[in-house]
């Protein structure tokens, strides 16, 4: 299970936004991502922000790739990235659009990973074909 971008220990990085509000002089970018197999990280001078529009994604994040591990969070929402963070956003499920708000005068730098970084699925190792159940009713006295 992966912590959700709502958890404090995201807070280094961004928040989560209750509603979307992106600032004049930003522009909108959409992205499909199918790529579950993470080799870059961005970053950026300026906040950025991501709304997922479609499917189930991840980001993996850090403040420094040269010496620390990225961490994974869960997109829920919209989030708000704080300038210098480096990010990059992979697919839980088979593929997820999202759209990525950045400032229109802002360049995106690249950091390549010395070893790629895969998400790991979370697949079952057996599956259950049926539930049985029952409940237990209690009577108590004068009740029918």
């Amino acid at each position: 299970m992966y912590e959700k971008t709502t958890s404090s220990n995201f807070l280094p990085y961004g928040n989560a936004l209750s509603k979307l509000v992106v600032p004049d002089g930003y522009s909108n970018h959409e992205y499909t991502i199918y790529e579950d197999r993470m080799t870059l990280l961005y970053s950026y001078h300026q906040d950025v922000y991501i709304e997922p529009m479609e499917g189930m994604c991840l980001i993996r994040i850090t403040k420094n790739p040269q010496i620390d591990t990225p961490e994974s969070f869960a997109i829920h929402r919209a989030i708000k990235i704080k300038a210098g963070c480096w990010f990059n956003v992979v697919p839980m499920s088979d593929y997820a659009i999202f759209q990525l708000y950045t400032h229109a005068k802002d360049e995106r730098s690249s950091y390549t990973l010395p070893s790629p970084i895969e998400y790991e699925h979370i697949i079952p190792s057996f599956s259950v074909k049926e539930i049985k159940a029952y409940y237990y009713v209690v009577k108590r006295p004068g009740y029918l």
